[in-house]
């Protein structure tokens, strides 16, 4: 899937056959979806990965996304203006009933801040290719 998105309000996800996509999750930060885990007691905080999505994004300008979904337990890749910033394989397929066929949305955020007036969704571009 490819689209052009131009901010004015928040970020929104893609939601695909195998869940949400993140447009942002840095490539190597998060290869496998981890369990949960409480930090140990007294230990530092983690320092923070450079997001090589942030480098990438135009502010108030059109941004080009490209999300690619492969397999029935799901690898994502995510480019944004043609930087790779999420690459993550899903360790289980966590869709209803395991479904590996459906739908395909653009999610916009809610709450109260983000629906001020004046601000705007603006999609354009939007592509779906199937995969061999």
């Amino acid at each position: 899937m490819t689209l052009d998105y131009l901010p004015g309000g928040s970020m929104g996800r893609v939601i695909a056959e195998g869940g949400l996509v993140g447009v942002g999750r840095p490539v190597g930060q998060e290869t496998t979806r981890p369990a949960a885990a409480a930090p140990a007691a007294g230990a530092a905080p983690a320092t923070p990965r450079p997001d090589p999505g942030m480098s990438a994004w135009k502010h108030n300008d059109w941004n080009t996304i490209r999300i690619r979904v492969e397999g029935d337990t799901p690898h994502f890749t995510v480019w944004i203006n043609g930087v790779q910033t999420m690459d993550l394989q899903e360790a289980a397929n966590r869709a209803a009933g395991g479904m590996v066929t459906g739908p395909i949305a653009l999610q916009v955020h809610g709450g109260p801040h983000r629906w001020l007036p004046g601000n705007f969704w603006r999609w354009r571009n939007i592509g779906i290719k199937e995969l061999p």
